[in-house]
């Protein structure tokens, strides 16, 4: 099992890195856009889908990424006044609405990517640039979120188990 925890961490770890270089891309495009537009009065046809789905895709690959260095939004003024434990506890007791709503996003952008890939859809712009690969990108981050999920949730359990209701600090 802890090979597993550590691939999926591994995993993610490399995504969200990555995702890091698409915001680089990001800015690159955006600052070449501004250059072509505002200096030499001639804009481009691309540079709009292009940051779209640039910013998109290093969203959604940050995703897995946050879960696991635990950066999501939370209510940390209530949350950070408990112990660890009941931090861990309150976790597992509110993952049923977590896994419930990254469930139907897996099942949902998995559908969306297959029928986008099949159909080879395209983004209704004069550029007509292939929107299949950024749906690939959103139901593999969703994927990659739903397994950190599942490795920080029994990880969890295991840990609330283990203390024996000792204060685990």
């Amino acid at each position: 099992m802890n090979r597993f925890y550590r691939g999926v961490d591994t995993v993610n770890e490399w995504t969200g890195r990555s995702a890091c270089y698409l915001l680089l891309l990001l800015t690159l495009v955006v600052f070449t856009e501004v250059i072509l537009r505002y200096i030499f009065n001639n804009p481009t046809i691309w540079s709009w889908d292009v940051a779209m789905q640039l910013a998109g895709a290093a969203a959604l690959l940050g995703m897995g990424y946050l879960l696991l260095h635990d950066k999501h939004v939370a209510v940390d003024v209530l949350v950070n006044r408990l112990p660890i434990r009941r931090r861990r506890i309150l976790k597992i007791a509110v993952s049923p609405i977590f896994f419930f709503g990254v469930i139907v996003l897996v099942w949902q952008s998995s559908v969306s990517a297959w029928e986008s890939l099949i159909k080879g859809e395209v983004t209704n712009t004069i550029l007509a640039m292939p929107v299949y690969p950024f749906k690939i990108v959103m139901a593999f981050a969703a994927v990659m979120l739903l397994l950190q999920g599942v490795v920080n949730f029994t990880r969890d359990l295991r840990l609330v188990t283990e203390a024996n209701g000792e204060n685990i600090e």
